[in-house]
């Protein structure tokens, strides 16, 4: 009794291979590899997406929450900025500002008031830097973005600290 279904698939043979020499699995492997190595050259030869700094200029302030009074005289007007993360340069202090930091202390009739904190001060640093505003962010230093209420490592000639953006104004 001849088999009918015995030629029924001439494309692939009893073993699994195609045409009676390569295997489906092997075929997949080889489409995965060429895949693979075709986005490897796309990736590492496609030019990168740059930013370019200097569309607008910058001005932004950063806040420095709590600080020792004496540190103000470390923030000098002209010195360069940069972040610590990146080591971008991210502007020029043009401006420093100090206001008083107060705590809030709970006194003993259990009502809560805001005390000035003695030898302490808040620091507003106005920066002015070249970046690039774009339709949802504004970069600095070329890749560095910024947002008010965001937070900023900034390292200078003589300090290094943790700061937060406060005001951000681009001058066309």
């Amino acid at each position: 009794m001849p088999d009918k279904h015995k030629n029924s698939n001439k494309i692939m043979d009893k073993n699994g291979r195609i045409g009676g020499k390569l295997s489906l699995i092997d075929l997949l492997a080889m489409l995965l590899l060429v895949a693979l190595i075709a986005g490897g050259i796309w990736r590492f030869t496609a030019p990168a997406a740059q930013i370019n700094p200097g569309d607008v200029t910058v001005q932004y302030t950063l806040r420095v929450a709590q600080a020792r009074d004496f540190v103000v005289r470390y923030y000098q007007v002209g010195l360069p900025v940069f972040d610590r993360l990146t080591n971008l340069y991210i502007g020029t202090i043009t401006d420093v500002r100090t206001a008083p930091r107060y705590a809030h202390e709970v006194l003993p009739d259990g009502t809560v008031v805001s005390a000035p904190q003695p030898g302490m001060v808040v620091i507003y640093i106005d920066i002015i830097a070249e970046g690039r505003e774009t339709h949802n962010a504004v970069f600095v230093g070329g890749t560095r973005e910024i947002n008010v209420g965001g937070s900023v490592l900034m390292r200078s000639k003589y300090v290094d600290v943790a700061t937060t953006v406060s005001t951000i104004e681009i001058i066309r």
